[in-house]
């Protein structure tokens, strides 16, 4: 993918705020999504309503324009990486080399048609691997904790037919 100057800048000052004061860094990305979950709560008709909205014109757009619309897939997909986990689509692509491909913990090639999800530490939004949709929700499930994923395959193990 190839970004723009201004999507360089952006990554490189962030990849510079993150490496002078990784806390604070932190914070702010929290702080962020934190006012953007507060404002949907306290205006759901309005959120609904703009969402819908959103939506309409996107499909439009996206029905008239096919090849601008493949070109800017990337570039959103890298935005929303940079917001919600502080990489990279190159990054994420490396990741996904370095994982063969496939889901971190069961190995599946995309098993769904989906994306891998980033699995990332919720207290140091520290990102660990990409998993597919199965395996991502059953860590979130399992309160992404060695001591429940242990339990869980301690009781497997108990009622294992041998």
């Amino acid at each position: 993918m190839k970004l723009t100057d201004k999507q360089r800048r952006r990554i490189e000052l962030r990849e510079k705020m993150k490496a002078e004061n990784p806390e604070g860094f932190l914070a702010r990305l929290n702080s962020t999504n934190a006012l953007r979950k507060k404002w949907k709560e306290e205006h759901p008709e309005e959120y609904k309503s703009e969402k819908l909205k959103r939506r309409k014109k996107y499909n439009e757009w996206r029905e008239n324009n096919p090849k601008e619309f493949l070109e800017a897939r990337d570039r959103w997909k890298n935005t929303a990486l940079i917001r919600v986990y502080g990489i990279t689509l190159v990054d994420y692509k490396k990741k996904l080399e370095e994982q063969r491909n496939g889901c971190a913990i069961c190995g599946k090639l995309n098993p769904d048609g989906r994306d891998l999800c980033v699995d990332h530490n919720h207290e140091t939004n520290e990102v660990r691997g990409l998993l597919c949709q199965h395996c991502n929700r059953a860590i979130g499930l399992l309160g992404d904790t060695v001591e429940n994923l242990q339990r869980a395959l301690d009781y497997l193990k108990k009622y294992e037919k041998e």
